[in-house]
């Protein structure tokens, strides 16, 4: 019998760490490889053998991932402070501050004080705005697999959010089914490494002659829910505009700067989803519910679980929701059809990746976000309620 390890994973590898927080003899870490994307490394000299790393890998093709989706809602968090900053409908924060009310902790994925982002564990209100909207860039998970363990052996209630990778690996780590864990994942696209995202906000920080201290990838105050990013720096220059203005993000709208792995992502699917809630933007709303929609953002809520249902009913007070059938949801989101397809671009992408990256490979802008932009913010309001119900 051939011994398998970790590394024999390959391209499947998602970053998730469940086999460094698995090793038995600590012989396993994530480390950056070229692209920027974090890989196991394992110290032969202290490796054992055991294949525990193997097994435990959600990739390793042993287990697959099946879910019945239970119920499907359009939300959106009653409370408007809240709503317009987060990413879609505030569905992931309103359950989140519901857990901390009721004494229990959440892990979520935050920008720290370098804007490198990292999964945390939260146990109080005032952090957890931190978790709020998207974060267009693979977090690093750290220890909070271990972290997550201990308060669930201790009994705490415990909320973790993430990409359906993240907590595919979170449940492979724990191996058993806790009754106090409860999971939500996003509908994720794909991301971009962190070494990119960290280039990026450098080429911002030399065009402005000052650091960027502050980013938001889905910024709704001046042009409401969509994909605005919102940036600001330490002498006090802003800039909002459209994704599309800039080369980060229009590549990753396009999905040409990607994790390998995310171009065979398993959970991209409305059936193979490994979290109680999957949650996302919901785009098709002006075909479905045309009533509901808010210029503020409405999320998209898929309930797989029997948890899921706790959760959905212990915010019922403050939600604003609508039952639809999951497939409503489903027709709005390639990414709940299959995983992204690896375009040509991806090829040679991270290959002359360097820190004058976004100043050596200018984009054209394109003409249609252009035009955009430049009008007023209620005409562009009307008219991406006209694009969502050709959605």
């Amino acid at each position: 019998m051939i011994n398998k390890n970790i590394l024999d994973i390959g391209k499947k590898c998602t970053g998730c760490s469940a086999c460094a927080c698995s090793c038995p003899v600590n012989a396993i870490s994530m480390k950056v490889n070229p692209e920027g994307f974090l890989y196991p490394f394992i110290d032969t000299k202290k490796c054992v053998s055991c294949q525990k790393c193997f097994m435990v890998c959600p990739s390793n093709g042993l287990e697959t991932v099946k879910s019945t989706p239970l119920k499907a809602v359009g939300l959106k968090n009653k409370n408007r402070d809240e709503l317009l900053h987060s990413a879609s409908g505030g569905a992931a924060y309103i359950i989140a501050k519901n857990i901390i009310l009721s004494g229990g902790i959440v892990f979520g994925a935050i920008y720290d004080e370098n804007l490198v982002v990292r999964h945390q564990m939260i146990s109080n209100l005032q952090e957890l705005p931190k978790i709020q909207s998207s974060k267009y860039v693979q977090s690093d998970m750290g220890s909070t697999f271990k972290a997550a363990k201990q308060f669930l052996d201790e009994g705490r209630v415990v909320l973790f959010t993430g990409t359906p990778c993240q907590i595919a690996g979170l449940k492979s780590f724990l191996r058993i089914e806790y009754e106090n864990l409860y999971t939500i994942d996003i509908i994720c696209h794909g991301v971009p490494s962190p070494k990119l995202f960290k280039y990026h906000l450098d080429s911002i920080s030399r065009k402005q002659q000052s650091n960027v201290m502050k980013w938001d990838f889905r910024y709704k105050v001046k042009k409401g829910w969509g994909t605005n990013y919102y940036y600001e720096c330490e002498n006090g220059k802003t800039d909002t505009n459209p994704l599309e203005f800039f080369k980060y993000g229009i590549d990753f709208l396009n999905g040409s700067n990607y994790r390998e792995s995310c171009y065979l992502c398993n959970y991209s699917y409305a059936t193979n989803r490994p979290a109680d809630l999957t949650v996302g933007d919901f785009w098709r709303l002006m075909k479905i519910n045309p009533r509901f929609y808010s210029d503020d953002g409405v999320s998209s809520v898929i309930v797989n679980s029997e948890k899921g249902l706790k959760l959905i009913d212990s915010v019922e007070k403050e939600i604003a929701y609508f039952v639809c059938d999951y497939q409503d949801i489903v027709l709005g989101q390639d990414n709940l059809k299959g995983p992204t397809q690896r375009p040509e671009e991806r090829e040679n992408y991270y290959i002359d990746m360097n820190a004058s990256f976004f100043e050596t490979n200018i984009h054209q802008i394109p003409v249609k976000a252009r035009l955009l932009n430049l009008l007023p913010q209620q005409l562009t309001v009307y008219l991406k309620r006209i694009k969502a119900l050709f959605r």
